[in-house]
C-alpha cells in the first residue's frame, strides 16, 4: 500500500510517500516547499497572497502524488493553519480549489504524533519529547511511561523571527525579549519545573539543523546529539556574525539562515526552563506518527 502525506507547516510544506508492506515502512520520495506560511499571518489572519501560496503548493505536490500512484493521499496542518483567524476560509478554499481535505491538528494531538515518531526510534520509558516547529514548539513530558504533561507553544522559528527580529539575526535584546515571551508562555501554560534529571528528544528541521551544526563546528562527528552548552554556544556565535559558524549554516542548511537562530533560542530556553542538559535527534518526524495513527485507525 503506498500512502502520500502532506504535511502543511508554519515554515515549511512537505510530502512523504510511504510504502507500507507486511507491518514494515519503507519511505519512497520527499518533497519540501519553503513556503513560510507563517511570515503570511498579519494580525492573526492568513493573507490572499498567503492562501494562494498553499493553494499553488498543494496543485504541485498533488500532480507528483497522481504520478507515484498514491493508494492513499492524507493532508494535515499545524500552527500556521489552526491559530489563524480565517482557518475555516483557508480549509473551504483549498477544497474547493484541489479538491484536498486539511485535516486540523491541534496542539496536544501534534505533540502526541511526535511521541509516537520518536518512540519509533528511542525507546525511552522517562523523557521530554520537543518539536520546535515554525509557527508553534511541541513539549511532551514521560515520566515511567507515563505522559505527564503535553502542551503545544504558540513560538516557533519563523513566527518568532516575524514578530521579535528586524535584521536577518536577533540582537541581544532581541534574544531577550523572545527568552522572555517563551519563559512566561511555558509558565502560563504550567509547564512543570523538573526536578529529574531527564534527557530530551527532538524532532523537526530545527533540531535537526541544530545538531548537524554542532557536528561540523564542534567536530562531535554525531549529528543526531547536541549539549544545551554546545546549542547555546551556537547562538552565541550567529548572534556575533561570527564567519564560521554563519558559512556553516549557509552549507548545513542555507534555506534556515533567516529562522535556525530563532529556533535554537526558543528550544534553548525550553531547555533551560526544564533543566535538561542533552537534547538526542530522531529522524522521525510528525509525519510517521500520523502515518502511524492513519494505519491504526484502517485496522480497527
Amino acid at each position: 500500500m503506498k500512502y502520500a502525506i502532506i504535511d502543511i507547516g508554519s515554515n515549511t510544506i512537505r510530502l512523504n510517500m510511504y510504502l507500507v508492506r507486511g507491518g514494515k515502512t519503507l519511505p519512497l520520495i520527499q518533497k519540501k516547499v519553503t513556503a513560510g506560511l507563517a511570515s503570511y499571518i498579519d494580525k492573526k489572519t492568513m493573507s490572499e497572497k498567503g492562501i494562494n501560496k498553499l493553494v499553488l503548493t498543494i496543485e504541485k505536490l498533488n500532480k507528483i502524488i497522481d504520478l507515484f500512484e498514491s493508494d492513499r493521499k492524507y493532508v494535515f496542518a499545524t500552527a500556521a493553519v489552526r491559530n489563524a483567524k480565517n482557518c475555516d476560509e483557508i480549509i473551504k478554499r483549498v477544497k474547493e480549489e484541489t479538491g484536498v481535505e486539511i485535516d486540523l491538528v491541534a496542539g496536544k494531538r501534534e505533540a502526541l504524533l511526535g511521541l509516537n515518531a520518536v518512540r519509533s526510534e528511542y525507546d525511552f520509558d522517562s523523557g521530554i519529547v520537543l518539536d520546535i516547529g515554525g509557527g508553534s514548539s511541541e513539549i511532551t513530558i514521560i515520566d515511567k511511561g507515563k505522559i505527564i504533561y503535553e502542551e503545544s507553544i504558540p513560538e516557533g522559528s519563523l513566527s518568532t523571527f516575524t514578530n521579535y527580529v528586524e535584521g536577518l539575526f536577533p540582537t541581544k535584546k532581541e534574544e531577550k525579549k523572545i527568552r522572555k515571551e517563551v519563559r512566561e508562555v511555558l509558565e502560563t501554560l504550567k509547564a512543570p519545573v523538573v526536578k529529574k534529571k531527564y534527557s530530551a528528544y527532538g524532532i523537526g528541521g530545527t533540531i535537526r539543523c541544530a545538531g548537524n551544526l554542532s557536528s561540523e563546528l564542534m567536530s562531535t562527528e554525531n549529528p543526531k546529539y547536541i549539549s544545551k552548552a554546545d546549542l547555546d554556544e551556537i547562538i552565541k556565535g550567529l548572534s556575533e556574525n561570527k564567519k564560521e559558524v554563519i558559512g556553516t549554516l549557509l552549507q548545513v542548511n542555507p534555506s534556515r539562515i533567516h529562522t535556525a537562530t530563532t529556533g535554537f533560542i526558543v528550544l534553548s530556553e525550553i531547555l533551560n526552563y526544564l533543566s535538561v542538559e542533552e537534547v538526542f535527534i530522531s529522524d522521525k518526524s510528525i509525519r510517521e506518527g500520523f502515518l502511524q495513527e492513519k494505519i491504526g485507525e484502517e485496522n480497527e
